[in-house]
């Protein structure tokens, strides 16, 4: 977990020297992680995978990552895709250079964004619980093992922390869809579309 971490944070790191202050970087950074890490593995269309180079091609990246996005209908990667876009172009390059660094590293491939709310700089402002608790409710639930054929309705979970957790056990969650004009304005919901893109082709 500590090296899961260290990886969004260091691309978090990297945006803070490049002097790019996002309130959502915690998200952004874990959408172009998780992104890194099904393009590696082969589990989304290449011409959906993060570019060989990308940081010579910041807007090609961005480009790429709408469509992700449209093509799986989660918007973590839209906003990833906006907030490189807002990026000064040299500053998209250094973020997006981090990014591939970690992957070539081996170290995104583990990741799991299930707990990436907790590194958001707003979370106080998120509706999130404590990792342990999460564990907790899921033992509770009887969700047990990875081949759990167990059913799980999630209201209103927008951390994606309980979602995250339940999907790696098998479970088949069905979880509420807050209308568009909410999600816009809910930087913790976009933490449960990270969460379950690291289940995309699963």
């Amino acid at each position: 977990m500590n090296t899961q971490k260290n990886s969004t944070l260091a691309i978090i790191a990297e945006m803070q020297n490049e002097s790019i202050q996002l309130p959502n970087a915690a998200l952004v950074a874990g959408a172009l992680a998780m992104w890194q890490k099904l393009s590696a593995a082969g589990e989304i269309d290449p011409s959906l995978c993060i570019p060989d180079e990308p940081s010579k091609a910041p807007s090609e990246a961005a480009a790429r990552l709408r469509q992700l996005s449209e093509r799986y209908r989660n918007i973590a990667f839209d906003m990833a895709a906006a907030a490189l876009q807002d990026m000064h172009p040299r500053a998209a390059s250094a973020v997006l250079a981090a990014v591939t660094l970690q992957g070539r590293q081996g170290l995104l491939k583990s990741f799991d964004p299930t707990d990436q709310v907790l590194l958001s700089a707003n979370r106080r402002n998120l509706n999130h619980l404590p990792a342990e608790v999460c564990d907790l409710l899921i033992q509770i639930a009887q969700i047990e093992s990875s081949t759990s054929s167990a059913s799980v309705y999630l209201p209103w979970e927008p951390s994606g922390q309980l979602l995250g957790r339940a999907l790696a056990k098998g479970a088949k969650v069905a979880a509420e869809h807050l209308p568009a004009e909410v999600i816009d304005r809910e930087e913790a919901t976009h933490y449960a579309h990270l969460a379950a893109a690291n289940f995309l082709c699963h």
